[in-house]
Protein backbone atom coordinates (compact mmCIF):
# COMPACT_ATOMS: atom_id res chain seq x y z
CA UNK A 1 0.00 0.00 0.00
CA UNK A 2 1.30 3.49 -1.07
CA UNK A 3 2.12 5.82 1.73
CA UNK A 4 -0.61 8.74 1.90
CA UNK A 5 0.41 12.17 2.53
CA UNK A 6 -0.36 13.49 6.21
CA UNK A 7 -0.38 16.63 7.43
CA UNK A 8 -2.56 19.03 9.60
CA UNK A 9 -5.54 20.47 7.72
CA UNK A 10 -7.40 23.84 9.23
CA UNK A 11 -10.57 22.91 11.00
CA UNK A 12 -12.22 26.05 8.67
CA UNK A 13 -10.44 25.23 5.63
CA UNK A 14 -11.29 21.40 6.23
CA UNK A 15 -14.78 22.42 6.17
CA UNK A 16 -15.20 24.91 3.84
CA UNK A 17 -14.20 22.07 1.31
CA UNK A 18 -16.60 21.36 -1.26
CA UNK A 19 -17.15 17.83 -2.15
CA UNK A 20 -14.60 16.08 -5.03
CA UNK A 21 -15.41 17.42 -8.30
CA UNK A 22 -17.37 20.26 -7.54
CA UNK A 23 -15.95 23.97 -8.06
CA UNK A 24 -13.16 24.85 -6.59
CA UNK A 25 -13.74 27.91 -3.62
CA UNK A 26 -10.19 28.54 -2.98
CA UNK A 27 -10.38 26.79 0.43
CA UNK A 28 -7.07 25.51 0.26
CA UNK A 29 -7.20 22.55 1.32
CA UNK A 30 -5.60 20.59 -1.30
CA UNK A 31 -2.25 22.78 -1.45
CA UNK A 32 -2.20 22.51 2.34
CA UNK A 33 -1.28 18.61 2.22
CA UNK A 34 0.44 18.11 -1.06
CA UNK A 35 1.95 20.30 -3.41
CA UNK A 36 1.25 20.39 -7.24
CA UNK A 37 3.37 19.43 -10.17
CA UNK A 38 4.55 23.31 -10.58
CA UNK A 39 5.01 23.60 -6.56
CA UNK A 40 7.35 20.43 -6.29
CA UNK A 41 9.38 21.46 -8.74
CA UNK A 42 9.76 25.32 -7.17
CA UNK A 43 10.38 24.43 -3.68
CA UNK A 44 11.78 21.12 -4.00
CA UNK A 45 9.26 19.23 -2.03
CA UNK A 46 6.40 17.03 -1.96
CA UNK A 47 4.23 18.02 1.42
CA UNK A 48 2.48 20.93 2.00
CA UNK A 49 1.54 23.09 3.03
CA UNK A 50 2.88 24.89 -0.02
CA UNK A 51 5.11 28.00 1.05
CA UNK A 52 2.72 29.83 -2.13
CA UNK A 53 -0.12 29.34 -0.55
CA UNK A 54 -1.42 32.84 0.47
CA UNK A 55 -4.18 33.90 2.18
CA UNK A 56 -6.48 36.44 -0.03
CA UNK A 57 -9.24 37.34 2.97
CA UNK A 58 -13.00 35.77 3.40
CA UNK A 59 -11.53 32.55 4.53
CA UNK A 60 -10.18 32.13 0.79
CA UNK A 61 -6.51 31.37 -0.57
CA UNK A 62 -4.89 31.95 -3.66
CA UNK A 63 -1.89 30.85 -5.79
CA UNK A 64 1.17 33.42 -5.35
CA UNK A 65 2.93 31.47 -8.37
CA UNK A 66 -0.16 32.51 -9.99
CA UNK A 67 -0.61 35.67 -8.52
CA UNK A 68 3.29 37.17 -8.91
CA UNK A 69 5.25 34.24 -11.12
CA UNK A 70 7.89 36.63 -11.35
CA UNK A 71 8.79 36.18 -7.98
CA UNK A 72 9.21 32.57 -8.66
CA UNK A 73 10.72 32.48 -11.81
CA UNK A 74 13.63 34.12 -11.68
CA UNK A 75 16.36 31.67 -13.48
CA UNK A 76 13.92 31.83 -16.01
CA UNK A 77 14.76 34.28 -19.37
CA UNK A 78 13.40 37.95 -18.69
CA UNK A 79 11.98 37.36 -22.22
CA UNK A 80 9.24 35.77 -20.96
CA UNK A 81 6.31 37.48 -20.03
CA UNK A 82 4.62 37.67 -16.72
CA UNK A 83 1.10 36.79 -18.60
CA UNK A 84 2.66 33.52 -20.52
CA UNK A 85 4.10 32.60 -17.05
CA UNK A 86 0.40 32.95 -15.07
CA UNK A 87 -1.16 31.44 -18.04
CA UNK A 88 1.27 28.46 -17.62
CA UNK A 89 0.68 27.84 -13.60
CA UNK A 90 -2.47 28.12 -14.22
CA UNK A 91 -2.63 24.81 -16.88
CA UNK A 92 -0.17 23.28 -14.33
CA UNK A 93 -2.45 23.84 -11.87
CA UNK A 94 -5.44 22.57 -13.62
CA UNK A 95 -6.99 25.53 -12.56
CA UNK A 96 -11.25 26.07 -12.50
CA UNK A 97 -11.18 21.94 -12.95
CA UNK A 98 -13.32 21.64 -9.98
CA UNK A 99 -12.03 20.12 -6.41
CA UNK A 100 -9.78 17.65 -7.08
CA UNK A 101 -8.70 16.90 -3.46
CA UNK A 102 -9.82 13.79 -1.38
CA UNK A 103 -9.45 13.54 2.51
CA UNK A 104 -10.09 11.17 5.12
CA UNK A 105 -12.16 8.60 2.80
CA UNK A 106 -14.19 11.08 0.91
CA UNK A 107 -16.37 9.54 -2.14
CA UNK A 108 -14.56 9.54 -5.32
CA UNK A 109 -16.75 11.73 -8.01
CA UNK A 110 -16.31 9.06 -10.99
CA UNK A 111 -17.80 11.45 -13.57
CA UNK A 112 -15.42 14.08 -12.62
CA UNK A 113 -12.52 11.68 -13.12
CA UNK A 114 -13.78 10.60 -16.40
CA UNK A 115 -14.47 14.13 -17.85
CA UNK A 116 -10.38 14.71 -16.20
CA UNK A 117 -9.56 12.24 -18.27
CA UNK A 118 -11.15 13.86 -21.68
CA UNK A 119 -9.55 17.05 -20.55
CA UNK A 120 -6.11 15.83 -20.00
CA UNK A 121 -5.90 13.92 -23.10
CA UNK A 122 -7.03 17.18 -25.24
CA UNK A 123 -4.99 19.93 -23.30
CA UNK A 124 -1.77 17.78 -23.25
CA UNK A 125 0.09 19.82 -26.17
CA UNK A 126 -0.87 23.23 -23.97
CA UNK A 127 -0.16 21.33 -20.72
CA UNK A 128 3.55 19.93 -21.63
CA UNK A 129 4.04 23.46 -23.24
CA UNK A 130 3.49 24.68 -20.00
CA UNK A 131 5.21 22.37 -18.15
CA UNK A 132 8.25 23.56 -20.62
CA UNK A 133 7.81 26.92 -20.04
CA UNK A 134 8.53 26.39 -16.23
CA UNK A 135 11.02 24.40 -16.95
CA UNK A 136 10.03 21.50 -15.84
CA UNK A 137 11.45 17.92 -16.60
CA UNK A 138 9.05 15.25 -16.59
Amino acid sequence: MADKPMGFIPRAMLERKPRHGDPCNRCGACCAIVLCQLGKHLFKREQGPCPALKPDGNDEYVCDVVRNPQAYAQRLSPEIKIHALRDAALKILYADSGCDARFNGEWINEKYHAECAVRDAKDKPKRDAAVKLWGIKE
